[in-house]
């Protein structure tokens, strides 16, 4: 059998190419050029609204700001700042004092905090304060030091100074060894209220509750320590201390509001250290034309505001996210980052780009219904016109499929009749060859070769017959215990005359160790005599052929070796394919269809096995059958 030819194309096939290409590529591509006229158009005015949208947003949202830092600066107290007082409004994230080119966080303009510095460390309290921190940290005269701090508590006019008498006191019982004693201490100290602070604004409550709680005490009522409100800041030192405690002996609740927090105040130190840059980056001022800048991810829009006094101003911090819920309900974003669907918010916003809750499109199908009336039309011509070419192929593939059909029924009928004669003929060949004594050499020879060409004709017809059923999907493996040895031996001694005729040896080395494998014998002993049949045509003149049987790890490794013409590397892939054949002067003059390895590889891989060839020109080609040994890793 040759390989099948090229089929010129049909007189449908020409119809499909002239009546259903040519208007498709013509219909197509003036469809798709109106489309994409109309597209761009629509894309620019969806454009422009957009752009619209984002001016409109930005001029509402300035307004806005500027309302709301006027409420913060009229609710400005400037004795105490705002942390003496309240931040009513909820969109405001941070309001703190920019003094001689410094930014006072809320934490820092606290004068209290100054009152209470001077009544613990001046008067009389200070003086027996000094003294018995004299003798507790400096002498280690613990008992004096108790009886000092009695003195101060007693003396003591202040509230912060008698909760810091008591504080010291309580440090002092627990050096002595007075545990009980300074725990008590520490309850009265917890019932002072939070507002009685110490000069870095911590609650004294809150150290006596820290301690307590180190220390084992149960149910002790820290809670009541947390403001009430997220406005009323907290110093950074006494947010630590909370969140100590929250970690000990806190809700998830306490522990959640206070990281976030934690969060809030890294984020103030962070503007506190970034204002400067920010500031020369984009001119912030306070004048006519104002301006607000972004600061981190989401964004903090910060601007500046005249103070009550002359020498400073007001750095207001404010959270977009409840003014942008205001003006749209369905969320508007804003961002620092560039993306390609955010829109600039103008000159008041420097940086900041806003996401629009979706893409507006507007409503431009009006003037152009008519061409979009015909793109559509032409478009559905395509499609009619394509279907139909479609349907004519279909009728030819399938016609096609059913000759190929009825070839393969013809190819396995006719070699099922050939198998008959010609094992007829063997079977003869074979009982005149045991049982009548031939004496003339000739006739031995020729009963020989009867033997001999009727047994490849055979091999070739079951090639043959093999390769139909594969191609219909009918091709079944009996898979049983095969010994493979044995499967060696026989395809050695089935091919030993045509060898001996041909002046070849056989060298055969078969392990006998290796354990059975699963697999169709017949099948495995064809794919065998196949390598044996190609290494004979293609030994060119060297006549040495080498079978071997060995184990590689986890496989078995059936191996036939000649010393024959080779294999270029490039037509090594391809040998494998159906009908094919190295196109070269020497495998022309040899006989063959181009089957035997086809079968060869289809045998390895219904056993779950593969097909390796080792091949150069002049220096002959190795073909090895590996197949998985049963219970091997």
């Amino acid at each position: 059998m040759r390989a099948l030819p090229f089929k010129r194309p049909g007189p449908r096939t020409a119809l499909f190419i002239l009546t259903v290409l040519a208007p498709c590529l013509v219909l197509v591509a003036a469809g798709l050029r109106l489309v994409r006229q109309e597209r761009e158009l629509a894309e620019k005015r969806i454009a422009d609204e957009r752009r619209r949208a984002a001016s409109q947003i930005g001029r509402e949202l300035l307004a806005r700001l500027e309302q709301t830092k006027l409420r913060v600066v009229k609710d400005w107290a400037p004795e105490g700042g705002l942390a003496s007082g309240r931040v009513r409004e909820p969109a405001v994230a941070l309001v703190g004092v920019l003094r001689d080119s410094q930014l006072l966080l809320p934490w820092e303009t606290d004068l209290a905090r100054e009152g209470v510095r001077r009544a613990l460390r001046g008067g009389e309290f200070g003086r027996v304060v000094a003294r018995a921190e004299q003798e507790e940290f400096a002498h280690k005269r613990f008992a004096s030091a108790a009886d000092l701090f009695r003195e101060a508590l007693r003396v003591a006019s202040h509230a912060a100074q008698s909760a810091y008498a008591r504080l010291a006191l309580a440090r002092v019982f627990h050096k002595l060894g007075r545990v009980g004693e300074a725990q008590g201490v520490l309850q009265e100290l917890l019932s002072t209220p939070a507002g009685v602070r110490d000069e870095h604004g911590v609650p004294f409550a809150l150290y006596a509750a820290d301690r307590l709680v180190e220390r084992g005490v149960a149910a002790v009522r820290w809670q009541r320590l947390l403001p009430a409100e997220f406005e009323a800041r907290m110093p950074p030192a006494a947010v630590l201390l909370l969140k100590g405690l929250a970690d000990r002996t806190g809700t998830p609740e306490q522990r959640q509001r206070l990281a976030e927090w934690i969060a809030w105040i890294e984020r103030a130190e962070a503007l506190k250290r970034d204002l400067g840059s920010l500031m020369l980056r984009y001119k912030l001022s306070d004048d006519q034309n104002p301006v607000w800048i972004p600061h981190g991810d989401p964004p903090w829009l910060v601007g500046l505001a005249s103070g009550l006094r002359a020498t400073e101003k007001l750095v207001v911090g404010v959270d977009p996210v409840a003014l942008l819920r205001e003006m749209d309900p369905s969320g508007l974003q804003l961002s620092t980052r560039e993306v390609p669907d955010d829109l600039a918010l103008g000159d008041p916003f420097p940086g900041v780009r806003v996401r629009l809750p979706a893409a507006q499109q507007l409503a431009t199908r009006e003037a152009y219904r008519s061409r979009e009336t015909f793109t559509w039309a032409a478009l559905w011509l395509v499609l009619i016109v394509t279907l139909f070419g479609a349907y004519l192929s279909w009728v030819d593939v399938r016609r096609e499929v059913r000759l190929s059909r009825m070839r393969a029924e013809f190819v396995s009928s006719v070699s099922h009749e050939l198998k008959t004669p010609l094992a007829a003929i063997r079977m003869f060949a074979e009982t005149l060859r045991m049982r009548t004594n031939i004496q003339n050499p000739i006739q031995a020879e020729c009963v020989d070769t009867i033997i001999s060409e009727s047994e490849r004709l055979s091999r070739l017809v079951d090639n043959v017959l093999d390769f139909s059923k594969i191609e219909q999907g009918r091709k079944m493996y009996r898979m049983a215990p095969v010994e493979l040895p044995r499967v060696v031996e026989a395809a050695a001694r089935t091919m030993r005359y045509p060898l001996e005729r041909g002046g070849f040896t056989l060298h055969v080395g078969a392990s006998d160790e290796l354990p059975a494998v699963s697999g169709d014998a017949d099948a495995l002993e064809q794919a065998i005599l196949n390598l044996l049949a190609n290494a004979v045509k293609y030994s060119g003149d060297a006549r040495e052929i080498r079978l071997s049987l060995h184990r590689d790890r986890g496989h078995a490794v059936i191996r036939v070796r000649d010393a024959g013409v080779g294999i270029a590397p490039a037509e090594q892939k391809r040998i494998f394919e159906r009908f094919y054949r190295v196109p070269s002067p020497e495998n022309q003059a040899v006989p063959g269809a181009g089957l035997g390895l086809t079968l060869v590889e289809h045998v390895a891989k219904a056993h779950r096995g593969s097909v390796e060839v080792e091949s150069a020109p002049g220096q002959g080609s190795t073909f090895s059958i590996r197949l998985p040994i049963r219970g091997a890793a």
